[in-house]
C-alpha cells in the first residue's frame, strides 16, 4: 500500500519544529551554520525522512524539479556502496535549505548540505564527491569548506603502472593536502585500476573504521597519514565505464524521479504545476520561474520549472504525462514562454486544468 507522503511530512514537521525554541535567530543564516550547530538533529531528520530506493541508491522523496542530484553524483554514490559495502548510503539534493526550513520552521539562506550521508547503526558519514585530474587533488580537497566526514575522489586522468608506485606518490603529494584529523579521503581510478583510502593514523573515535586487514599500507612519515590500497568489486569496473560516458552537466531526470517517487507514495492531483510565464531567453524570466517554484515548494505544491527543462515543448510526452495544471504568471519583462500557444491553450490542448497564479499564491 501507497504512504501518504503528505502526512508523513507534516509528521515530522511536527516532531522536530519543537526543537528549535528561537525561530528567528535562523534567519538568513547558512545551511551549514545550521548543521553544524544541530548535526545530531539534521542527522536524526534524515533517518526518518521518506526516502525510496531509485536506481539502486536510496533518495529523499518529495524533492522538486531544480533540486535534483547530478547523474554523476548517483553512479558516484553506487560506487561508494560497493567500496564502503554499506547498503545505507542515501543521495542528498543539491540544495537543501528548503527542507530545513520547511520542517524546523526558519529562514535559511539558500545553500547545500553534503552530497550524501551513510548511516551507521550509532552515527553518520557526511560526504562530499569529486572527479577530477589527478594533479588537481590538492586543490579539489583545499577548496572545500563543509568539513565533510569523508570525500570520495574519482580520478578521470590517472595514468598507473603500478600501483604500490602510485600509492608512494600519492603519499608523498599528500604533505601539502589540507587533511583534517577527521576527514576520510577515497581516491579511485576511473579506469578501475586501483582504490585508495586515506587518513590519518590518529582517527576520532566517533567515525567507524574501514576493514584494511587485505590493504597495502604505507605510512607517511611526520603526517601518520596511512595510504592503504582497497580491494574494489569487480561490479565497480561497469559503475566506472557508465560514470565515463554521463554529461557532468546532467541531472537525475525528474520525470523518472517522480514516477519511482509515485511507485511508493501517495500525492495529491495537483501535485505538479507547470509554470508559464516569461521568455526562457531572458535571465530574468529564469528568476521567476525559480522564485515561484520555490514559493510553491514552501505550501507543499511542486511545480516544473521550464528553465529546467531543455526544449519542453518539443519534447512533450514524458513532461507532460507529469503536469496536472498550467499556472500562469504575468513576467515583468511582458514576455511569454510560447509565442504560439497561450497558457489557457496550452491547457486545453493538454486536457488539464488552468490556474492564474494569484489563485494559488494570493
Amino acid at each position: 500500500m501507497k504512504t501518504e507522503l503528505r502526512e508523513a511530512l507534516v509528521s515530522l514537521k511536527d516532531e522536530f519544529s519543537k526543537a528549535i525554541v528561537i525561530h528567528q535567530q535562523w534567519r538568513g543564516k547558512s545551511v551549514k551554520e545550521f548543521f553544524l550547530t544541530y548535526r545530531p538533529l539534521v542527522s536524526a531528520l534524515l533517518r526518518k525522512y521518506p526516502k525510496f530506493m531509485y536506481k539502486g541508491v536510496s533518495v529523499l522523496a518529495g524533492m522538486i524539479d531544480g533540486e535534483m542530484p547530478f547523474e554523476k553524483e548517483l553512479i558516484q554514490a553506487r560506487i561508494l556502496k560497493l567500496i564502503l559495502n554499506e547498503d545505507s548510503v542515501v543521495l542528498l539534493p543539491r540544495f537543501f535549505h528548503r527542507f530545513l526550513n520547511d520542517v524546523f520552521g526558519i529562514e535559511l539562506e539558500d545553500g547545500s548540505l553534503a552530497d550524501c550521508v551513510i548511516f551507521f547503526p550509532r552515527n553518520e558519514w557526511y560526504a562530499e564527491f569529486k572527479i577530477c585530474h589527478q594533479q588537481n587533488i590538492g586543490a579539489n580537497l583545499n577548496e572545500i569548506k563543509n568539513n565533510p566526514d569523508v570525500v570520495f575522489m574519482v580520478l578521470d586522468d590517472a595514468n598507473i603502472n603500478n600501483s604500490d608506485k602510485f600509492a608512494e606518490h600519492l603519499a608523498k603529494r599528500s604533505l601539502r593536502w589540507n587533511i583534517s584529523k577527521n576527514t576520510e579521503i577515497i581516491i579511485c581510478d576511473m579506469n578501475g585500476r586501483g582504490c585508495w583510502k586515506l587518513k590519518k593514523e590518529a582517527q576520532s573515535e566517533n567515525l567507524p573504521l574501514f576493514d584494511s586487514s587485505a590493504a597495502t599500507s604505507i605510512l607517511v612519515p611526520g603526517r601518520r597519514l596511512r595510504i592503504d590500497e582497497l580491494n574494489s568489486p569487480t561490479v565497480l569496473l561497469l559503475y566506472l565505464d557508465e560514470l565515463k560516458t554521463v554529461n557532468n552537466n546532467d541531472v537525475i531526470h525528474y520525470p523518472e524521479y517522480f514516477v519511482a517517487e509515485n511507485e511508493i507514495y501517495r500525492v495529491e492531483a495537483n501535485e505538479h504545476l507547470l509554470l508559464y510565464g516569461g521568455s526562457l531567453d531572458s535571465s530574468k524570466c529564469r528568476r521567476e520561474y525559480r522564485d515561484l517554484s520555490r514559493k510553491l515548494a514552501r505550501i507543499g505544491r511542486r511545480a516544473l520549472n521550464p528553465a529546467n527543462v531543455n526544449q519542453l515543448y518539443d519534447e512533450g510526452e514524458i513532461w507532460f504525462k507529469l503536469v496536472t495544471a498550467v499556472v500562469e504568471f504575468e513576467s515583468e519583462t511582458k514576455t511569454v514562454l510560447y509565442p504560439d500557444i497561450s497558457a489557457r491553450g496550452l491547457a486545453e490542448k493538454l486536457g488539464i486544468e488552468y490556474y492564474n497564479i494569484h489563485e494559488i499564491l494570493p
